[in-house]
């Protein structure tokens, strides 16, 4: 999760990581299961 937490962050050009676990916080476990299995397969 941390992995994407950064990329996330990253990505959208914000320093401040609380804010995006707070705006992804309302995600399903299976969603985030998904999306996490999704960004591991990437090479980034």
């Amino acid at each position: 999760m941390n992995r994407l937490i950064k990329a996330i962050t990253e990505g959208v050009g914000h320093s401040d990581e609380k804010m995006i676990v707070q705006l992804c916080s309302p995600v399903t476990p299976n969603m985030q299961h998904d999306l996490n299995s999704k960004l591991n397969e990437l090479n980034f």
